[in-house]
């Protein structure tokens, strides 16, 4: 951590982290609205077996991936709250936040490929690829910023000042 003023505060990159809090969130709650609001009428056509429109294992893989997606929206508010009063722990936990997107990323995938038997594509290679670059990318940005060391420091004693520095 260093002294310099100019590498303190919610400027610099930190403003495209919040804006990309804030758009994950609003995605993800229009992403859920429109696939409840596309699938409620029909619900029982993709789970029917003896529907033209059944899904194999689409009564459980459906709600699990809308159950995954919601899990984001909390995790993204706490986020939001942690980077907004500039809290200690606001570093660690969009590193969490990182790593379960790509978690669920993945684990869409597999729900899609193995569950459901949806092909997969080369666009679901690079929305796993692409997420996994922007993740490490901000990863990296959050594990080596001075900006962000000098920033996120409210809310912590002391002592775990001195433990990890």
């Amino acid at each position: 951590m260093t002294d310099n003023p100019k590498l303190k505060g919610l400027g610099g990159w930190l403003i495209v982290i919040a804006i990309f809090i804030i758009f994950s969130i609003v995605v993800n709650l229009f992403a859920i609205g429109f696939i409840v609001m596309i699938f409620k009428d029909h619900w029982g056509d993709f789970i029917n077996p003896a529907s033209e429109y059944y899904i194999p294992n689409f009564s459980w893989v459906f709600p699990v991936e809308l159950g995954l997606n919601a899990i984001l929206i909390p995790f993204a508010l706490y986020l939001l709250y942690l980077f907004f009063t500039k809290n200690y722990k606001f570093p660690y936990y969009m590193i969490g936040y990182l790593v379960t997107s790509c978690t669920f990323v993945l684990l869409d995938q597999f729900f899609s490929y193995h569950y459901v038997k949806l092909p997969i594509e080369t666009s679901d290679i690079a929305k796993i690829v692409r997420q996994f670059i922007w993740s490490g990318i901000w990863a990296a940005y959050i594990l080596r910023s001075e900006r962000v060391a000098n920033t996120f420091v409210e809310g912590q004693c002391k002592s775990h000042n001195n433990i990890i520095n």
